[in-house]
């Protein structure tokens, strides 16, 4: 009992530092113009159908970014049509992001998106970025192939992979709640499968 309370505990701040440096990382625009930059430098000839926003560093600081101006509509103003383009616009580059060099826009949201006057997707806001291991992108590579087949339970060395789950133990009954019969494994199949392994999954 005393060695999962302290799991549990070394979990928690682990967190709560990532989740600290990526808020006061975020605060720093001169870091997200260099994001930014990095971002056009890597994907800005493979993602033609991509557009970003340009730093004027004449007039960025710390604390103020500075960017061209893109003018272009959000997806919730958009038709149905134009929101499947938008979608063919973005996923072969957020495939890329993954495959290529792992450097990771990690805030795709829909405020984050828009829809350019020329049929191109503008894409802002570089304040979460994430540069992946090589180990990760094969994890959430296979894990993104194993959820298209269906094949659940092999979403578990995938989220080890990507450090999600803990790596100390290769033992699936490991991953067992006190006085749970269930396997992580099965679980997991189960709440994804649409069965009723859901609520045990996530209490």
């Amino acid at each position: 009992v005393l060695r999962g309370v302290t799991r549990s505990a070394e979990i928690i701040q682990s967190v709560l530092d990532e989740v600290g440096d990526g808020l006061f990382a975020e605060l720093d625009f001169t870091q997200e113009a260099r994001h930014l930059e990095r971002f056009r430098d890597l994907y800005g000839e493979k993602c033609p159908d991509v557009v970003v926003p340009e730093v004027v560093w004449s007039l960025t600081r710390q604390r103020v970014l500075t960017m061209s101006w893109l003018d272009g509509r959000k997806p919730r103003d958009l038709t149905a049509e134009e929101r499947l383009l938008l979608v063919s616009r973005a996923a072969p580059c957020l495939a890329l992001q993954l495959m290529d060099s792992g450097f990771v826009h990690c805030d795709p949201h829909e405020g984050n998106m828009m829809l350019l006057d020329d049929g191109r997707l503008g894409l802002i806001d570089f304040g979460l970025v994430a540069q992946m291991t090589a180990v990760h992108q094969e994890s959430m590579a296979s894990a993104i192939l194993n959820l298209l087949t269906k094949d659940y339970k092999a979403l578990v060395p995938c989220f080890r992979g990507m450090g999600i789950l803990s790596s100390d133990s290769s033992n699936d009954d490991d991953l067992r709640r006190p006085g749970e019969d269930q396997s992580f494994a099965d679980a997991l199949e189960e709440a994804l499968s649409g069965g009723g392994g859901r609520e045990r999954l996530v209490q």
